[in-house]
């Protein structure tokens, strides 16, 4: 740990039950002390592709794979995360006790820091049952650096239609931003030329690492674009 912790801060959840992860076929149940590396082979197993797992085999070093809980991570936030996209864009929900009990919204948990106060979280549910198309794309100065930001797009092709998209960026102002004018202007429509600008983004992206957010921004717009443009190529 980088800084002492105060006394009484610090608790011992390695007894209390919540490490499993349960897969079936609608739903995985991650607890929220299951590792990185515990969730992301679990999954695996019966969803290899999934972008859940993606992101997970990416996020960081394995080393620390083995060590960074689903709770701690999504509670934190960090950069290095990488979890977060995925479960946004798949509506994921998580179980809070403590000062505030019951099951929420990711989205509505990690843009809420007061529902994170004196709570910790023991499960995160993922719907699984959906054979969504997915693209997955974290951008950092090298591998084992932080991400700047990662863009997550999923879409659902029925014939050459796009019936239905989630497209969730990280790392942009306001931490994370779900694009949904663009999921609404392309859901129900064939468009394999749609072309997304970083004006149509509609989220800034700061300044980091010697990159600027406007290139930033230009770089996230480019992937989206691919991401779109990827699903219904492949569907062709």
């Amino acid at each position: 740990m980088r800084n002492r912790p105060r006394v009484g801060t610090l608790a011992d959840l390695s007894g209390v039950g919540i490490h499993n992860v349960q897969v079936t076929d609608g739903a995985a149940r991650i607890g929220g002390a299951a590792t990185f590396t515990n969730a992301e082979n679990s999954l695996a197993v019966a969803h290899p592709d999934h972008i859940l797992v993606k992101a997970l085999h990416d996020a960081c070093s394995p080393a620390l794979r083995n060590r960074i809980t689903f709770g701690g991570s999504l509670a934190l936030f960090p950069p290095w995360s990488s979890v977060v996209g995925p479960l946004v864009a798949l509506d994921a929900e998580l179980t809070l006790v403590g000062a505030t009990n019951g099951t929420f919204p990711v989205s509505d948990y990690v843009g809420n820091r007061e529902l994170g106060e004196k709570t910790a979280i023991t499960e995160v549910c993922v719907d699984v049952s959906r054979e969504w198309e997915s693209h997955w794309y974290r951008f950092g100065s090298t591998h084992f650096n932080y991400p700047l930001f990662t863009v997550v797009v999923l879409t659902e092709v029925n014939g050459r239609s796009i019936s239905d998209c989630r497209i969730v960026l990280t790392g942009n102002r306001g931490r994370f931003k779900r694009l949904v004018q663009i999921e609404d202007e392309i859901r129900g429509t064939n468009r394999p030329d749609i072309t997304v600008t970083p004006a149509t983004l509609g989220t800034a992206f700061p300044d980091r690492q010697g990159f600027g957010g406007q290139y930033l921004a230009h770089l996230a717009s480019v992937e989206v674009t691919r991401g779109l443009r990827g699903t219904q190529r492949s569907k062709s």
